[in-house]
C-alpha cells in the first residue's frame, strides 16, 4: 500500500479530518448562515494543514511516485 498511498499516515488522517469539517459546515449550511465563520474555518484549516505538512517534511523524503529528472542540460 505504500506504493499507492504516498505520504505519512497522519497526512491521510488530516485529509479525513478536513473532509469531516467540510461535511459538517456544508450540512449545517454554514456558508449561507455565517459566511465569516465559514471562511475563517476554511482558511485556518488550510493554513494549518499546509504548515503541518511543511514542518513535518524531512529532506530526502519521497513526495511523488516518479523521481524528478535533473534538467541541467
Amino acid at each position: 500500500m505504500n506504493r499507492i498511498f504516498l505520504g505519512k499516515p497522519w497526512h491521510w488522517m488530516m485529509l479525513a479530518a478536513l473532509f469531516a469539517v467540510l461535511w459538517w459546515m456544508g450540512s449545517d449550511q454554514l456558508q449561507t448562515k455565517d459566511y465569516t465563520l465559514f471562511l475563517t474555518v476554511l482558511i485556518g484549516m488550510t493554513a494549518a494543514l499546509v504548515l503541518a505538512i511543511c514542518v513535518g517534511y524531512r529532506h530526502g523524503e519521497r513526495i511523488t511516485r516518479d523521481p524528478f529528472d535533473d534538467d541541467s542540460a
